[in-house]
């Protein structure tokens, strides 16, 4: 119908080399696109020699940092995902969402930096930064959070008809699944690890 809807960009940086994991974003993208204006932003990365220096590894994430500025819009809200952000329950990450919609939000960008963070000027402006766990992942691995995150937050979002959500991402599949504070990160970790390797590394073996 006529509803409006958002607009969510991911700005990540990197490519993402793993068949199966190009696999799982290629999956959750194409759902997700049904729901909203989804696009995904890779910038180049800068290789990391082992044992930098502090001031080296800065160097390169204010390189990587000027390249991802450069795609954040000023009308934008932006959601860094940073170790040290707020946890959030799968539940409240969706009223978030929520609440940007109705106060007139039209356009998130979620920004995954690369394997040793963001920059100071992307992290300045940032309008709220969110962490997924006190556990480091892989940044790339990060992105299938991400979408499986904003897939359930837009089921949580919507009336519950027979389809409202995208198949095969529905959490009641997996009974026991706790939805509680750090419980919560660790289902969504164990359900996207499961999600890949059942669409990758399969696939791979056979």
């Amino acid at each position: 119908g006529g509803e409006r809807r958002m607009k969510i960009s991911i700005l990540t940086v990197g490519k993402i080399k793993e068949k199966y994991l190009r696999d799982a974003i290629a999956e959750y993208s194409k759902r997700l696109g049904r729901y909203c204006k989804l696009e995904i932003i890779e910038v180049s990365d800068e290789k990391t020699p082992d044992n930098a220096s502090e001031t080296v590894e800065d160097a390169i994430r204010n390189k990587e940092g000027e390249r991802l500025l450069k795609y954040i819009r000023d009308d934008a809200f932006v959601i860094t995902l940073e170790i040290g952000g707020e946890q959030l329950t799968s539940e409240n990450f969706a009223r978030k969402i929520n609440e940007l919609g109705i106060r007139g939000t039209s356009h998130i960008q979620f920004v995954i930096g690369g394997s040793i963070g963001l920059g100071k000027e992307v992290l300045k402006r940032s309008d709220y930064a969110l962490s997924f766990s006190k556990m480091t992942f892989p940044h790339q691995l990060m992105r299938v959070i991400l979408l499986e995150q904003i897939g359930d937050a837009d089921h949580q979002a919507r009336p519950a008809p027979v389809l409202a959500h995208p198949p095969g991402m529905r959490r009641d599949r997996f009974p026991g699944v706790a939805a509680e504070g750090a419980d919560a990160a660790l289902a969504v970790h164990a359900l996207v690890l499961l999600h890949v390797f059942q669409g990758g590394l399969l696939h791979r073996v056979v």
